[in-house]
């Protein structure tokens, strides 16, 4: 013979033995959406993740076949590299135009440009003054992280940001297309 709550489940569909918090959940599901804190970091690094991926893979190029000094790395070849023992910071690469939905979203890629930018403005003054502490003077720096007091060149700073920038060249782009689409009188 069948014990008491084994027939009460046999006989009782599994809607009604839930508990009532488990039927308000079902009924009342949390809203969804994200947390954009947790969005905008889970971009980042998917971002300097896939940079570290194709720098790590970049490394491990082999040029021609042979021993081991045939061995070299494309990232010393486009400027990832030691300068007396300190690395040289690299400057990010600028997003393309059709990189940017231009929708005003939380998570640009200007915004993210831009906060490399500072992290690599940082960088190259820590460089400059690891080197200024090692006394290497400032004509055997490398030629871009040369201040341009050293070097005698004048370099306008930049102080729109670059999603300004961005905006500004889409609204230049706009209104020469309605220039053009308009007929000439």
């Amino acid at each position: 013979m069948l014990t008491r709550p084994l027939l009460f489940r046999i006989r009782t569909p599994a809607a009604i033995r839930h508990s009532s918090s488990a039927i308000e959940r079902l009924k009342n599901p949390d809203r969804g959406g994200q947390n954009l804190t947790q969005r905008y970091r889970r971009l980042e690094q998917s971002l300097h993740g896939k940079e570290a991926l194709q720098r790590d893979k970049r490394e491990l190029e082999v040029v021609g076949t042979g021993d081991n000094s045939a061995i070299t790395t494309s990232a010393a070849r486009e400027g990832g590299y030691y300068f007396r023992g300190i690395e040289v910071p690299q400057k990010p690469r600028a997003p393309e135009s059709d990189e940017c939905c231009m929708s005003g979203c939380a998570v640009c890629i200007y915004d993210l440009y831009e906060e490399s930018l500072t992290t690599y403005r940082t960088a190259a003054d820590v460089f400059r003054s690891k080197l200024v502490i090692a006394g290497i003077p400032s004509a055997e720096w490398p030629e871009d992280l040369r201040s341009s007091t050293d070097v005698g060149i004048s370099v306008p700073a930049d102080t729109r940001g670059a999603t300004l920038s961005a905006f500004e060249a889409l609204e230049k782009a706009l209104e020469e297309k309605k220039r053009a689409s308009r007929p000439s009188e």
